[in-house]
């Protein structure tokens, strides 16, 4: 079991992602999968990603939070999964962890807006501490230097589960994962026509297959 002061180490070796490609079990174990329930109904449906960054805590989009609220849905409940790899299988490698959730805390001064905005963080607080293995481990917080770095031209890995391209309706509940160039914020304002763009964001995309992302 790997100690407690161990973050942002996968025991699976890496190795380069063309196109994005399925993942494999444990290669990105702070990965987590949020759900959200409603009671009455009892329907269940995963509608974003996030990463363990802490014993308790996980780092997601405040629009996924904002936009399924509970003032929203009075009778909603949010869950959230580690370790899984394939969300409709209960047969994998890992022993899949699922906790509650008891706090929900967006950035003081992000705003909802259809295409994003700024300050699109949010922090959500498990009922308890995960137990760790090599399918559950935190991801490592970068020191305050990385805030001066823009990451242009470097390539970072996209990971989840959802959709796999843009024209796809094909929604994959096995996790995926991409390797993509990080692009300077100009040529990605230029491209999605939205000149608010600045540094605060990070913009990435993969120009062949039309997948991007940018927060």
């Amino acid at each position: 079991t790997p100690g407690a002061s161990k973050c942002g180490q996968s025991e699976v070796p890496a190795f380069r992602i063309v196109h994005g490609e399925e993942s494999v079990p444990g290669r990105w174990p702070w990965m987590t999968a949020i759900f959200i329930q409603e009671e009455q109904n009892s329907t269940t449906f995963t509608f974003c990603g996030g990463s363990l960054i802490g014993p308790r805590h996980i780092l997601t989009a405040a629009h996924c939070t904002k936009q399924h609220s509970m003032s929203n849905c009075s009778d909603c409940q949010f869950y959230v999964k580690l370790g899984d790899f394939d969300l409709k299988r209960d047969d994998e490698p890992s022993s899949v962890q699922i906790f509650s959730v008891v706090e929900v805390r967006e950035h003081p001064l992000y705003e909802f807006h259809i295409e994003g905005g700024y300050h699109d963080l949010a922090i959500i607080t498990l009922d308890r501490t995960p137990q760790r293995s090599h399918y559950v481990m935190p991801l490592c917080l970068p020191p305050p230097s990385f805030l001066n770095d823009t990451f242009a031209g470097q390539n970072v890995t996209m990971v989840g589960w959802g959709s796999t391209s843009y024209s796809d309706e094909f929604v994959s509940n096995i996790q995926h994962q991409m390797q993509i160039a990080v692009w300077e914020n100009d040529d990605c304002a230029r491209r999605y026509y939205r000149p608010t763009i600045n540094a605060s964001f990070i913009c990435a995309g993969d120009e062949i297959s039309g997948k991007n992302a940018y927060q």
